[in-house]
């Protein structure tokens, strides 16, 4: 059965990879995180920065890459993210193409680990998204987990959001 999920989930990954044309992080070292450019549709968002995202505003949307995160020693984990997000912060720094986004933003049960790169994190809201992510993260945890034994609690999905300024300054390449 495990095998059986763990292709669906391979699949579905792919699909929605393409269905949204999303691309990893030019100039990446490890491909282990894709980005969609996009519009902002929700509510005013205020960041930690002072930063405040309207509906309209650009912003880049990350997702981890699925097929990858089961090859990261758990160990590295941190230091790969950290890369990309370096990686990210050199793109929005120096590309032309991005130069209108205003914040990174991703929705996760990740956020302990995006926390420690300096996101803020928030609270998602009650509803079909959340429940979404919910069962379809934390799956992906247990079904691609190394452990043997997964403890059968699953985590709540957060939101988490950096500017484009504390990107750069926090997380660029000096």
């Amino acid at each position: 059965m495990k095998k059986l999920l763990k292709k669906f989930f391979t699949f579905m990954n792919k699909r929605y990879i393409k269905t949204h044309n999303l691309i990893f992080i030019p100039g990446s070292k490890y491909n282990y995180v894709y980005i969609d450019i996009l519009e902002y549709k929700g509510k005013d968002v205020s960041l930690s920065d002072g930063t405040v995202i309207k509906k309209g505003d650009t912003v880049a949307e990350i997702h981890i890459n699925n097929d990858t995160i089961k090859e990261v020693p758990v160990t590295k984990v941190i230091r790969v993210f950290q890369s990309e997000v370096v990686a990210m912060a050199n793109v929005l720094k120096n590309n032309e193409d991005y130069k209108n986004v205003k914040a990174v933003f991703g929705r996760t049960v990740l956020y302990p680990l995006t926390k420690r790169l300096g996101f803020d994190v928030f609270e998602m809201k009650r509803g079909y998204m959340k429940k979404f992510i919910k069962i379809w993260d934390n799956l992906i945890r247990v079904l691609f987990s190394s452990k043997e034994k997964e403890n059968g609690k699953f985590r709540e999905p957060r939101e988490v959001w950096m500017s484009r300024e504390a990107i750069i300054k926090n997380l660029g390449e000096k």
